[in-house]
């Protein structure tokens, strides 16, 4: 994991045999003294996007993104006790994925009232409990938006991260935004160089 920061101290890694398979395994690692990792949580199972991994992320393009990202919040219906930035998804949250909206890649609250053509509802089983990658630090239009680690789902995600509830739910009693948490995604093949 040369690829994250020397200060960040935890990192959640997503890794599959292959860029084209949709299925994956997480675990959690913790930066010990001397500087290296050990791990404390996992593998679990995950799944990944139906595309895959990719080093390209685009808008409505189902695949995950390879890179070391910032993991910057927790949401979901209620905070289970997690260090981390939490946000409560309400009847009304979205996340915009209009890239020709000024608000693409945020969280905001519906009616959209012409302000974006089409968002992702939050307020669904999916994201009872959910972390935010920030793959598109920028909000830079068509270059993906709305990229979480969630609740499992029937298959593939459409770029996202599913895995257990256990396993998330773990993790955000663990992530610490002190310890500058990153998750690290890619096939192994590219995690390995």
């Amino acid at each position: 994991m040369t690829k994250v920061p020397a200060g960040s101290r935890q990192a959640i890694v997503v890794d599959a045999a292959s860029a084209s398979t949709t299925y994956a395994t997480l675990s959690a690692y913790q930066r010990t003294s001397n500087g290296g990792w050990h791990r404390v949580l996992g593998p679990a199972p995950a799944r990944i996007g139906s595309g895959g991994f990719s080093w390209s992320h685009k808008e409505g393009v189902p695949n995950t993104p390879i890179g070391v990202f910032t993991v910057p919040l927790a949401f979901g219906t209620a905070n289970p006790d997690t260090k981390m930035t939490w946000r409560t998804v309400t009847s009304d949250s979205v996340w915009v994925d209009d890239p020709n909206s000024a608000y693409y890649d945020t969280w905001q609250s519906a009616p959209a009232d012409g302000r974006w053509a089409s968002a992702e509802q939050l307020n669904v089983p999916t994201y009872r409990l959910a972390l935010w990658m920030n793959v598109n630090p920028n909000h830079t239009p068509g270059e993906g938006s709305a990229f979480f680690v969630h609740l499992p789902v029937a298959g593939a995600t459409a770029g996202c991260v599913a895995v257990d509830e256990a396993s998330l739910r773990w993790l955000m009693g663990w992530l610490d935004p002190a310890a500058q948490p990153r998750i690290v995604m890619g096939p192994e093949s590219t995690l390995n160089q």
